[in-house]
């Protein structure tokens, strides 16, 4: 059964913080730029998503949180 995970196994990935999920599809510098393109309104958000290469509702959705330091 090589799909079994032992807890050897999933300890030192969680010491390395390796267990984390899904990465973001934007970087916090990503976000910031996402951030500053849209709040000078110049931007509608299908744009931001075509030049960030993400979808319209993942805008949206970053737009609505706040940046993690």
């Amino acid at each position: 059964m090589a799909d079994n995970v032992t807890d050897a196994e999933i300890q030192p990935a969680a010491a390395r913080q390796r267990l984390r999920g899904k990465k973001p599809k934007l970087s916090n510098p990503q976000h910031k730029e996402l951030r500053r393109m849209y709040d000078i309104d110049e931007y509608p958000n299908s744009n931001l998503a075509e030049m960030f290469s993400i979808s319209r509702p993942t805008v949206c959705r970053r737009l609505s949180r706040k940046l993690v330091a």
